[in-house]
């Protein structure tokens, strides 16, 4: 087994409860990093 982990989760949450920019919701990688981008925050 790799000891490296290649997959990892992220949880997207709307800033001010925008479920209408549902579509901004969503993570994207960054310098191998999954973070979220739009009008939402990761939660940890």
């Amino acid at each position: 087994m790799p000891e490296q982990d290649n997959f990892a989760v992220v949880i997207c949450r709307g800033n001010d409860h925008t479920e209408d920019n549902i579509d901004d919701i969503r993570p994207t990688r960054r310098n191998n990093q999954w973070t979220c981008t739009g009008n939402s925050t990761v939660i940890p």
